[in-house]
């Protein structure tokens, strides 16, 4: 998607707020459309510039509307602004919501049918559309496509990191060889750590999109990456892994805070500081931005203590690697780990 927001606007609240009487007047009717709009008018105009070819709307609402409109002779196919206005017309004047009869929409669907007109039309106005057509497909179909896309090793995630990449204009080739860096740690702690396949692609992700704050700013790049990846609409990924991607972004540089993995659930934490070492010591690695992927490094440990081994004579040919070492022992001691290196 070129373009995503959530809104709270819906039928069951517009309902209650403006027709919880039972009632439904000219009035009452033109003060939900008027508080819909007000919810859209931040977004409209972005939707205005970028444009679209074909309106779809989903959900049981828009269905009901267009099977409602269609029996009603007042659209041949999917939903009018024209009809949705013939369709307010003959609401005010059934004038409540016990005494809807409308053609399609049955007593349970009448409850919720004024305020979910409303947004409806709101929408039209406030975008300029004219006309839309329906889909079968709402939002629990998309969370069971995903679930069994996931099953079938068919998730979108993966395509989802991809999009991220080209949007933020990362450096490909270096996001790589720091995801290669943090894996290959990662295969060799992982039966001691207790990490499984999913660490082992949040890893993978998080070093991947590591400095996807770049495209804001360089100075603090680490929290600019971190704000968009708790903050952005990502298909495929739930709002805790989104939590623990941003966690892991904001940790990979400078001092290894808490407040991040405070925002997790408790049973997290733990896996995610120690995820967010890992990335941490891969970045570093990777820091000189070589054109050729490092030399293998030997890595054990026991409990939060870390070892890493660096082929004989490594160190005293990268004496700044050396020094970062030396630096992020303070930054990880700090935060409770140990690191040892030689």
């Amino acid at each position: 998607p070129r373009h995503m927001e959530s809104l709270y606007m819906g039928c069951v609240s517009s309902t209650q707020r403006f027709f919880g009487d039972g009632e439904i007047t000219a009035e009452a009717w033109r003060r939900a459309v008027i508080a819909a709009r007000l919810e859209l008018r931040p977004v409209a105009r972005s939707y205005r510039i970028l444009g679209w070819d074909l309106s779809v709307g989903a959900s049981g609402t828009a269905l009901a509307i267009a099977r409602c409109l269609a029996e009603s002779g007042w659209s041949s196919e999917g939903i009018t602004l024209e009809g949705l206005h013939k369709l307010r017309k003959a609401m005010i004047k059934a004038g409540s919501i016990k005494r809807l009869d409308l053609p399609a929409i049955s007593k349970d669907r009448a409850q919720v049918f004024p305020g979910g007109v409303t947004v409806m039309q709101a929408v039209f106005e406030g975008l300029g559309i004219e006309a839309m057509i329906v889909s079968s497909g709402a939002l629990r179909e998309g969370l069971l496509y995903d679930h069994l896309g996931r099953i079938r090793h068919e998730e979108i995630r993966p395509r989802t990191v991809q999009a991220l990449e080209r949007r933020f204009d990362v450096d490909d080739a270096h996001a790589h060889r720091v995801a290669d860096t943090a894996l290959a740690l990662f295969g060799q702690v992982s039966a001691d750590w207790s990490l499984g396949e999913e660490e082992a692609n949040l890893l993978q992700w998080a070093a991947r999109l590591h400095e996807i704050g770049l495209a804001v700013a360089h100075s603090g790049h680490h929290k600019h990456g971190a704000y968009i990846l708790a903050y952005a609409d990502l298909p495929g990924f739930t709002r805790q892994e989104q939590q623990v991607l941003a966690a892991l972004v904001r940790t990979h540089r400078r001092k290894f805070v808490a407040e991040p993995f405070d925002l997790l659930p408790e049973y997290r934490r733990a896996t995610t500081r120690r995820l967010a070492v890992l990335l941490r010591l891969a970045v570093l690695l990777n820091r000189a931005r070589p054109t050729r992927p490092i030399p293998a490094v030997n890595a054990q440990c026991d409990g939060d203590t870390i070892r890493l081994s660096l082929p004989e004579g490594y160190l005293e040919a990268h004496p700044m690697t050396e020094a970062d070492l030396a630096n992020e022992r303070t930054y990880l001691k700090a935060a409770g780990f140990k690191l040892r290196y030689k």
